[in-house]
């Protein structure tokens, strides 16, 4: 919602959003967000906005968890961006608990960012899913590398962020092209305004949900990455299948959870 940041600052519910730097997704997000306001006014609605940092979670299959998928079938082995950049994320089962808890607690009108308290670095992401799901796997034909590898002191394969953008603009593109179009789908896969949040900060603070009672029953993004790893891995990563034992696996307990994920 708030676009990328050189530094990695928090942003409160006060921040600007700069819709021009937004991909067509967020925009959606804060048109629709406008468009409750203008209700509140006219209609006199008591409306309440939330606004979740990156959502994670069993069952996913977009986000966070296409990443760890392609991560998995060994289709991306390298980080994107520089991969110091850090971003918040949030369980999925958060995001319900807080609209729950806000609708009972709020300040009518009011907007209310969702956020874990730590940020992550995309490098982190990924050593989390080698630590996991280990470094070669001869059933899934997945080569990968140990926890955090070095090379003169930098994590390995990083593509960089010109590289990134010039893929993007090729997407747009793409997406245009007849052929090309019914080969690869009239979708493009990449688009600028979402390669420029991937190698910015977006640190989002959720102080103010804090002051209203709320506690996050995943307040540890690293375990609960785990977690859901693990989620996906016991489903046979059915979400990215189509496979009708997405829906049939629970996320598990948080506490249970996360004393098994601290403990790798």
């Amino acid at each position: 919602m708030y676009g990328g940041t050189a530094r990695p600052e928090p942003l409160a519910e006060t921040a600007p959003v700069p819709f021009e730097r937004l991909n067509p997704y967020a925009r959606s997000k804060w048109l629709g967000e406008l468009l409750a306001r203008e209700a509140a006014i006219t209609d006199g609605l008591d409306v309440i906005v939330v606004r979740p940092a990156e959502v994670y979670g069993p069952g996913s299959a977009k986000g966070l968890g296409q990443a760890l998928f392609a991560f998995k079938t060994g289709a991306m082995s390298a980080v994107p961006g520089p991969g110091k950049v850090l971003h918040s994320y949030v369980h999925v089962e958060d995001v319900a608990r807080a609209a729950v808890h806000l609708a009972e607690h709020a300040t009518p009108n009011a907007v209310y960012n969702v956020a874990g308290p730590t940020p992550i670095a995309a490098a982190d992401v990924y050593a989390l899913a080698r630590r996991r799901l280990g470094w070669l796997s001869v059933r899934d034909a997945r080569v990968t590398f140990p926890h955090r590898p070095r090379l003169r002191g930098r994590p390995l394969f990083h593509v960089p962020p010109a590289i990134l953008r010039l893929y993007a603009h090729w997407e747009l593109l793409r997406a245009r092209r007849g052929w090309l179009a019914q080969k690869f789908g009239p979708n493009p896969l990449a688009n600028p305004a979402g390669v420029h949040l991937l190698i910015h900060n977006h640190v989002v603070d959720a102080a103010k949900l804090l002051k209203t009672g709320f506690r996050l029953a995943w307040p540890d993004a690293e375990a609960g990455i785990l977690a859901t790893l693990d989620a996906y891995e016991r489903s046979g990563w059915a979400p990215f299948y189509g496979s009708e034992r997405a829906s049939a696996v629970p996320s598990g307990s948080p506490s249970r959870l996360n004393r098994s994920a601290s403990a790798s």
